[in-house]
């Protein structure tokens, strides 16, 4: 067990323990108390220039495809299928008007919403068993830019991006 108030003594002094890079504990704690709920910089504008341009980014272990739709809004979607979550983009980077589960074969637009469904009447039913219209791939709970930054931020609740940098906007406005 880390000696947490021992750490943060250390920290307090501008002394930062080496084992903390790797420590369990802490990085449960991080996860918990930072990258959950901060908003954290997943790419630039000019990555995703032209509609259909993305990236694919991690924050934690949730996988989000950020990416310029065909009306050229920036979007942050999870990577992950809707049916047996399956990631829908295995690329790094690239142009796609579309994503596709090699799972099952699920298309989606690159503005989230559902295209595809193969044997949708046979194997699911049709509209009855599942509803198709309406489905998209999950959004990031919270996107925003800053000067072409884009954030995103894995709590609802977020206070709004500029709030959250606070007096460091002077730097990214620099």
């Amino acid at each position: 067990m880390t000696d947490q108030t021992g750490v943060l003594a250390d920290v307090r002094r501008g002394m930062i323990p080496a084992h903390v890079y790797n420590d369990r504990e802490i990085f449960e704690l991080e996860k918990e108390r930072v990258f959950s709920r901060a908003w954290v910089f997943v790419g630039h504008e000019s990555e995703i220039a032209q509609p259909g341009d993305y990236v694919v980014r991690r924050v934690l272990q949730d996988s989000f495809i950020v990416t310029r739709d065909e009306q050229g809004e920036i979007r942050a979607h999870f990577n992950m299928c809707l049916h047996r979550g399956m990631q829908v983009c295995r690329a790094e980077m690239g142009n796609a008007s579309h994503f596709r589960c090699p799972y099952h074969g699920w298309s989606y637009r690159n503005d989230g919403r559902i295209v595809g469904l193969p044997f949708h009447q046979d194997a699911y039913g049709g509209e009855a068993g599942f509803k198709r219209n309406g489905q998209r791939l999950l959004p990031a709970p919270n996107l925003a830019t800053y000067n072409g930054l884009i954030f995103v931020s894995l709590d609802p609740d977020a206070p709004p991006l500029e709030e959250f940098l606070g007096d460091f906007r002077f730097y990214l406005d620099y």
